[in-house]
């Protein structure tokens, strides 16, 4: 590291170049689409190493609930609806813990519900006024 980029780093200005995510060897060809798509709509260091492999499991069961989804609107029944459920619990929860809802991606934006300038600029919405 030059002086220049060690002086910029200690006053904290220096950011270390970003690079792209590469999904794990495991991971299966119909998913890849998705991992990129993922990895491609967020800024470059949104994701750390560490997530990679529950960011794969994110695609696997994203595509696994799309499919289930699919099934459940041509034969509803009780197990496909548990198993449809059990799989959007998981995706939540990995969600949140990637950082993909809107209120974990950033601590400006999470909403206290105690804001009524953000209530009304919400107007008459999709459920109308109330």
């Amino acid at each position: 590291m030059t002086r220049t980029k060690l002086q910029a780093k200690v006053a904290g200005e220096y950011k270390a170049p970003a690079c792209k995510l590469r999904p794990p060897d495991c991971l299966p060809d119909e998913a890849r689409p998705l991992w990129d798509e993922i990895v491609s709509s967020v800024g470059p260091r949104h994701f750390r190493r560490s997530d990679v492999m529950m960011l794969a499991q994110f695609v696997v069961l994203t595509a696994t609930s799309m499919k289930l989804w699919g099934d459940l609107l041509k034969f509803p029944d009780a197990e496909s609806l548990k198993e449809y459920s059990v799989t959007s619990r998981t995706l939540n929860s990995l969600a949140g813990k990637l950082r993909l809802l809107p209120s974990t991606r950033d601590p400006r934006q999470r909403d206290s519900g105690n804001d009524p300038a953000q209530k009304e600029s919400l107007g008459d919405g999709f459920f109308g006024s109330e």
